[in-house]
């Protein structure tokens, strides 16, 4: 009886220790299941936290297609109409705006994003990133010309303070001069920022996160004219151009050249949340930013009118249409700024690691300068290189240096992928 009960002991002494040897830290040896993801982790273990795979560090990269607010213009910048009297002048029977009259669309814009990201610790709850975004150069062009005959018309317009109406420079005139104008637009946008991140809130469904960091925007924009007017009559019909208070003689060739360039640059300190929701391999991430700081704008204007005869240059003078008296020159500014953006990404987990998404984002700068908000078109013939009025100004000294001011707004479809690891 008794080798029995100790033949039944050891055989349970034995199952016991082929038990313990199927035991691997107290896990047992079957497949646990890895479909739960908890606040950017995937638990490999739903009973510990030491045998989970910890998404510690993430890469993103997007193609951005965007639009901007359209640019400002100072009014109608170049007409068309009858050779009379009042040839090209705003609102006279006849003529019309050619360019100028509505706001320079920029259409879209091609650009990228980047995105770096790190959690200092396995439960995602302190963590940086660190972003960036480049827009590409867009740029609209405007250009008429006459035929060698003169034919059509061709004036920019301005409001003449000697008279107090509306006046214009022409540029062409059937049977006594020829040439034409080319305009020319460019914008282009970048930015980027320095986050830390820190986890408010999170479940089995998803997550919310503080932001708080530093940013960076800066915008470049600039409008150029180019404009030439060739004098074939000796006789002219219609007053051609002058040079210095001189009309322009046959067969000499009168040009001008003048741009504005700006340039906006923010830096400040922002906050913001950022939530995501999960379900399954669907996410959807949300996020809202605000900053405050400060917007360093510069204005530059330069301007030129050339008169070049058949041996060469005759004379030359350091100031254009609009880009005369005190509009002309270097300015620069500080100013104080708000930028937000609001942003959507819906993504799709194609690994555990990868996931691809599509969203869209919208940026908003507040307190920025433009190029057209620039020019001034309240002129003083007297002050014009190239008007016959040119001299000692006795009338008011327009146009004043104008720096303005507007808001700007960018934004558009986000479409790329993110790695985590």
């Amino acid at each position: 009886m008794n080798s029995k009960f100790l033949t039944a002991v050891l055989f349970c002494l034995a199952g016991i220790q082929t038990a313990r040897a199927q035991y691997d830290g107290g896990n047992l040896d079957y497949p646990v299941p890895t479909t739960f993801r908890y606040g950017g982790l995937w638990a490999r273990d739903l009973g510990t936290t030491d045998d989970r795979r910890a998404d510690r560090c993430w890469a993103r990269v997007e193609y951005l297609l965007w639009w901007e607010k359209d640019g400002p213009v100072p009014g109608p910048l170049v007409t068309t109409g009858p050779v009379s009297a009042t040839t090209g002048v705003v609102g006279t029977a006849g003529v019309s705006v050619l360019f100028g009259e509505d706001e320079l669309d920029y259409r879209a814009h091609s650009g990228g994003l980047f995105a770096v990201g790190f959690w200092f610790d396995d439960n995602a709850t302190i963590g940086c990133e660190i972003t960036s975004l480049i827009v590409e150069t867009h740029t609209i062009h405007f250009e008429i010309n006459s035929d060698t005959a003169g034919n059509p018309a061709i004036a920019r317009p301005f409001f003449n303070v000697l008279t107090g109406v509306e006046d214009a420079q022409v540029l062409t005139a059937p049977g006594d001069f020829f040439g034409g104008i080319d305009i020319f637009s460019d914008s282009r946008f970048w930015g980027g920022e320095a986050n830390l991140l820190s986890n408010l809130r999170r479940g089995g469904l998803g997550r919310l996160d503080l932001i708080g960091g530093f940013r960076y925007f800066g915008l470049d924009e600039s409008l150029r004219i180019s404009q030439s007017t060739t004098v074939f009559n000796v006789a002219p019909t219609v007053p051609p151009p002058g040079f210095l208070g001189t009309a322009v003689a046959a067969p000499n060739i009168l040009s001008i050249y003048e741009r504005v360039d700006t340039r906006n640059e923010f830096y400040g300190a922002q906050l913001g949340l950022r939530g995501e929701m999960r379900l399954g391999r669907l996410s959807a991430e949300l996020t809202g930013k605000v900053g405050l700081g400060a917007t360093w704008q510069e204005a530059r204007l330069q301007g030129r009118t050339e008169l070049t005869g058949p041996t060469g240059q005759l004379g030359l003078a350091p100031e254009g249409l609009y880009s005369v008296g005190a509009n002309n020159g270097d300015d620069s500014r500080t100013r104080f700024s708000v930028v937000s953006e609001v942003g959507l990404r819906c993504g799709f987990d194609v690994t555990d690691g990868l996931t691809l998404h599509v969203g869209g984002m919208l940026l908003y700068w507040g307190n920025i300068a433009r190029p057209g908000e620039q020019w001034n078109r309240n002129l003083n013939p007297q002050q014009v290189p190239s008007s016959l009025d040119f001299g000692p100004v006795t009338g008011p000294a327009e146009p004043a240096r104008t720096f303005g001011s507007s808001s700007y707004w960018a934004g558009g479809l986000n479409l790329g992928a993110t790695l985590r690891y």
